[in-house]
């Protein structure tokens, strides 16, 4: 059934999209999912007042280079509809033609977007900070219409923005607390981080279960995050396990 496999699909991602530590990883984890969707370019821009900027994706090279240098962000068809509507939406031709988005200037650049295999997608505004606006696109010759992808497609950008956000960040120094995790708590941490669970880990370990859930909890207060995923990333992202 089309619905349970979005679904997987999506829950799927969102599970790996928590374990990835760089950005080529994250890149690669949407390029495996995405075609399961029917999606084969994706984007991922913030836009500022005086300019489009594409900071990740798999658009073709020559049409972002394109984009950017003649400023189609202010005559693109969908991102007219974005600015004016303020929510996600499927979009095609007809849709275009139906919105009435589809002027002597905006065609072109749809045209345009044609020529290099954009001819549908999905985009989604996306919350940022400083007042910019944050852009996911996902395209194709032929993306799947059923009206059941829009949302997930919006899960998926809003998790492959905050990631990417994530791993894109000024890196920080680690606190005292995060530099005293025990040996025990590392150790933990990092089979955590191979999807072993308390149980499979005490076995390891020759410890109590108990002793594991308290271990890795006493890591996740240290290292200030909600989720045992949260505590495997910014441990490893500080070089503090090996996953």
């Amino acid at each position: 059934m089309q619905m349970d496999f979005i679904t997987d699909q999506t829950a799927c991602f969102i599970e790996d999209v928590q374990k990835v530590v760089t950005v080529e990883e994250l890149m690669e984890l949407l390029q495996r999912v995405l075609p399961t969707l029917g999606v084969h370019h994706f984007t991922l821009g913030e836009l500022r007042p005086e300019a489009g900027e594409t900071f990740a994706g798999t658009f073709p090279e020559e049409w972002t280079d394109r984009y950017v240098e003649n400023q189609y962000v202010f005559r693109d068809p969908v991102h007219l509809k974005l600015f004016r509507d303020r929510q996600g939406f499927c979009w095609d031709e007809k849709r275009l033609v139906a919105d009435r988005l589809l002027n002597r200037k905006s065609e072109i650049v749809f045209r345009e977007g044609c020529d290099f295999g954009l001819h549908q997608g999905f985009t989604h505004i996306l919350p940022s900070l400083g007042g910019n606006i944050a852009i996911a696109s996902f395209a194709g010759e032929r993306v799947e219409q059923d009206p059941k992808t829009l949302p997930a497609m919006h899960l998926i950008a809003l998790y492959m923005h905050a990631k990417f956000k994530e791993l894109t960040a000024p890196q920080e120094l680690p606190d005292t607390d995060l530099l005293s995790l025990t040996p025990r708590e590392r150790e933990c941490l990092e089979w955590a981080g191979q999807g072993k669970t308390d149980w499979e880990i005490a076995q390891i370990l020759s410890i109590k279960e108990t002793t594991v859930h308290s271990h890795i909890e006493n890591a996740k207060r240290r290292l200030k995050v909600g989720t045992r995923i949260q505590a495997v990333v910014r441990s490893a992202r500080f070089g503090l396990i090996q996953c």
